[in-house]
């Protein structure tokens, strides 16, 4: 129900356009195209302004996959395994649902609701929240990659102002000054350092707690005058 003649919507398909602007100017047409509508004497129904709407929320769904191919740091075999799933309930209420195709099966990422409202949001489905990266037995369904570029994606949607409404949805969030609370001093890393004149085994060895998450293990090593400097950062 695009009028695909109208030189706006023209311009909206055939530009590359970033998240924010495809925001503004897909929901700015269809709000036009929606009074419209409403003023139409020969439209008087909700099917059809669910239709119209239902057209735009698809529109935006691939402006928004369009702009993400042009980011860097997701690739282009990872988008080949997103597609956004739109839906459009009523005359007000839609959404875009991003899924992943994965070796099991089709993997619902988060939604955005209401994409051309000024109430829309994100919505997680399976993106990894707090408690799951840091239970002791975590599992998560997603390669250190993918969480990169899901980040990433993420990022993308909330330069459009598209955001989660809570914290807890996901830790993928980018939040500005958000830090989690830890059991003991983490502003400066533990170090321990060994000088090493000849080859041979060499131990490096400090005391954490036992129940501390050891969240990186670094090693370097330092040429000096006389033999090498090993240093274990965690």
């Amino acid at each position: 129900m695009l009028n695909l003649r109208d030189s706006k919507l023209k311009s909206i398909l055939t530009s590359l356009l970033t998240a924010s602007e495809a925001r503004e100017q897909v929901t700015n047409h269809w709000q036009n195209a929606q009074k419209s509508f409403k003023s139409s004497p020969l439209v008087n129904s909700q099917a059809a302004e669910t239709s119209l709407l239902a057209s735009y929320t698809d529109l935006l769904g691939d402006k928004l996959y369009q702009a993400l191919t042009e980011v860097s740091g997701v690739s282009a075999d990872f988008l080949d395994r997103i597609w956004i799933e739109s839906a459009a309930n009523t005359p007000e209420q839609s959404g875009l649902k991003f899924n992943l195709e994965t070796k099991t099966g089709t993997l619902g990422l988060f939604s955005v609701m209401n994409p051309l409202s000024d109430d829309g949001h994100l919505v997680s489905e399976n993106l990894p929240t707090l408690l799951q990266i840091t239970a002791k037995d975590a599992e998560l369904v997603f390669t250190q990659a993918e969480l990169d570029q899901l980040s990433t994606i993420i990022k993308v949607l909330y330069t459009a102002d598209y955001r989660f409404l809570s914290i807890d949805d996901t830790v993928l969030q980018p939040i500005d000054q958000l830090s989690f609370k830890t059991k003991y001093d983490n502003t400066q890393p533990l170090t321990t350092t060994v000088h090493v004149d000849e080859p041979g085994n060499v131990q490096l060895s400090m005391d954490i707690d036992p129940n501390a998450v050891v969240v990186a293990i670094k090693f370097s090593m330092t040429p000096v005058t006389t033999g090498w400097t090993w240093v274990l950062k965690i």
